[in-house]
């Protein structure tokens, strides 16, 4: 017993020293399970190094695979210390060898393993397994699933929308990780999923993490490097515990921001394909967001005046047209903040009203990309999201077709829970921070009710007498406008109720494939070329932002394959 103790004391210790612990959770209970076995591999081909821990936590679609806990390649970075990469020997290794013994096991994690459990209760049992078993000075999260959370509030859905994750639970699953001095110990929250690049998603978090890698659009479940991701943050532990000390906050800025070229360069096989790519790397700081506290209640105040009833104005023409060219997302619900507002500046000045609209969307426009604003870095290339500049926004064309109006009482009420009760896209959406903590008169919400109201075309009007007339009773017709009543009637309520069952926003694709929805109402095209017989059709004009042109450049003479080298 004494010996069996101080080993275990041993084993303590040695996990306490650790610099960083990975958690990858694949929310795979889907038809993204198979695609997401080619990650895993990566995952263990990348090596391993001894103050870096690396877990993973995958569930199977198939019902009789067990969900599998891996501390990847624990034995071997036991035996062999700081071995990174799969080296000479081409043997593929499996992964049963890396799997958790179940005598480790929490609470929580068996009932992960042998019981169905929400998204919610799983990933929490996950972080609670690691901050008790494999703790660390530092954690980088990164969770892969179905996306899309701002008001619908289903991220990585476990096989149906109630056992989803919703926003304000992401955050509490955040603050689980200890903080010093108000300083997250989670240097990055990667959100390997679609249209997760939000402010609403961004404002939630804040404080909760140094930095949230993400993208507005499209995601593809092999779009992140794994094993080059992991390397590149093995090598980096490597040198500098080498030197006798640990990871500075600055260093884990430099590695992010290695992290984060890595997964734009590897999208450009995705564009050679045909496929557009975003990818945005976001500041989580509680100050990055004090210029735009500022900034987007005084826009919000200057176009809500714009679409009073009363008021009759060019700018809410101007408005609608903005809104039309920016940069949308998932069949429109979702359009780029930055490009919004770029757009309505520039239709302002053209028109020159002399209003003071294009000086508030350019503070705006500061707020969230500049030096010291939320987006640190964002990138695209492809047709579909030449616009996007890092965080969306929810805008959609209508207001949603809830059945019920949001109650501000509702707000605290089960938001936490694990089996969080499913709310209307309305409610989701005033009870997040980014309404909340704006005020219910300078809210992005409030902008949204008044444009809705204010930019609603007037229903068809029929002429009078006819059987629509509600003015007419029914002894007032004669028995073919009766029939023709009772058929319109019965074609409403069948439609009425086909629109109830309709989803507000649209589930992510299964296997993570493109959404055919639009993003940009009238991209640019190249037309035909007469001087090439073969150029018989317009094509879509091809762009790309600085950043990723990089990873097109040659190399120079002497120089490592490695972004940060150029």
């Amino acid at each position: 017993m004494p010996e069996e103790g101080s080993q275990m004391e041993q084993q303590q210790e040695q996990q306490e020293q650790q610099e960083l612990t990975v958690l990858i959770y694949f929310a795979s209970d889907n038809p993204l399970a198979p695609l997401v076995v080619s990650e895993l591999k990566a995952i263990k081909d990348a090596g391993f190094q001894e103050d870096t821990t690396v877990l993973c936590l995958y569930d199977p679609m198939e019902k009789s695979a067990p969900t599998q806990l891996l501390d990847v390649n624990f034995k071997r970075r036991k035996e062999e210390h700081t071995f990174i990469g799969d080296g000479a020997n081409p043997y593929v290794r499996n992964m049963t060898e890396d799997e958790v013994p179940e005598g480790e096991f929490t609470k929580g994690m068996h009932a992960t393993v042998e019981d169905t459990v929400t998204a919610f209760e799983s990933l929490r049992s996950f972080i609670e397994f690691t901050l008790q078993k494999r703790p660390a000075r530092n954690y980088m999260l990164i969770l892969l699933g179905h996306g899309m959370i701002v008001g619908s509030d289903t991220f990585l859905p476990d096989g149906n929308s109630d056992s989803a994750i919703t926003l304000k639970q992401l955050r509490v699953l955040c603050e689980m990780f200890p903080s010093d001095d108000n300083k997250p110990s989670l240097r990055l929250l990667g959100l390997h999923s679609c249209s997760m690049s939000s402010i609403e998603v961004a404002y939630e978090l804040k404080g909760k993490a140094d930095y949230m890698l993400a993208t507005q659009g499209t995601m593809f479940v092999n779009g992140w490097p794994y094993r080059q991701l992991l390397k590149k943050t093995f090598n980096q532990v490597k040198q500098i515990k080498k030197k006798g000390r640990n990871v500075t906050s600055e260093e884990y800025d430099d590695l992010i921001g290695k992290l984060y070229k890595l997964c734009l360069y590897n999208f450009t096989d995705f564009m050679t394909a045909g496929y557009s790519c975003d990818i945005a790397l976001c500041r989580l700081h509680p100050k990055k967001f004090e210029k735009l506290k500022e900034a987007l209640p005084q826009l919000v105040s200057a176009l809500k005046k714009e679409l009073l009833p009363t008021s009759v104005s060019r700018i809410k023409d101007l408005i609608l047209l903005a809104h039309w060219d920016a940069q949308s997302f998932w069949s429109e619900n979702y359009t780029d903040l930055w490009d919004f507002c770029e757009c309505l500046a520039t239709r302002c000045n053209k028109a020159k009203l002399g209003s003071e609209i294009p000086d508030l969307c350019i503070e705006v426009q500061n707020a969230l990309v500049s030096d010291e604003g939320i987006v640190r870095n964002a990138d695209n290339f492809g047709t579909e999201y030449q616009y996007a500049r890092g965080l969306s926004i929810y805008f959609p064309w209508h207001k949603p077709f809830d059945v019920q109006e949001p109650d501000p009482k509702r707000c605290e009420e089960n938001q936490t829970q694990s089996q969080p009760t499913r709310e209307s896209v309305l409610q989701n959406y005033q009870c997040y921070d980014f309404t909340k903590e704006f005020g219910q008169d300078h809210s992005w919400f409030s902008f949204l009710k008044e444009y809705w109201v204010g930019t609603k075309r007037e229903p068809l009007k029929r002429s009078a007498g006819t059987f629509i007339d509600k003015d007419r009773n029914d002894d007032q017709l004669n028995p073919r406008e009766r029939t023709a009543r009772e058929v319109y009637n019965k074609a409403k309520d069948l439609f009425d109720k086909r629109i109830k069952r309709t989803p507000e926003l649209k589930k992510t694709p299964d296997v993570g494939t493109d959404c055919t929805c639009p993003t940009i109402k009238n991209y640019p095209t190249k037309p035909p070329d007469p001087q090439d017989p073969k150029s018989d059709r317009n094509i879509p004009e091809f762009s790309i932002t600085p950043g990723a042109l990089k990873a097109f450049l040659p190399l120079k003479p002497g120089k490592r394959i490695e972004p940060e080298d150029e």
